[in-house]
């Protein structure tokens, strides 16, 4: 999931073509911005979505569902 401006750049209006050519424009305009996004979002991935972690966590719900605890 992107973090508005910490992570990548939102446009507000979904399916906006104009909208999507101005958040890549601005992006082109501003690498140092535009790395530091991109280091946030890896580091965001690697603190929230790893392998272990996601199994972790399915396996966790799945035993949530199976034990009826979720209803």
């Amino acid at each position: 999931m992107v973090a508005d401006r910490e992570t990548g750049l939102l446009e507000r209006e979904i399916g906006s073509v104009p909208g999507l050519a101005r958040m890549l424009e601005w992006m082109w305009q501003h690498a140092v911005e535009r790395r530091a996004m991109g280091g946030a979002a890896r580091q965001r991935v690697i603190a929230h979505f790893t392998d272990d972690l996601m199994a972790r966590r399915y396996s966790e719900l799945y035993e949530q569902l199976l034990s009826g605890s979720m209803m």
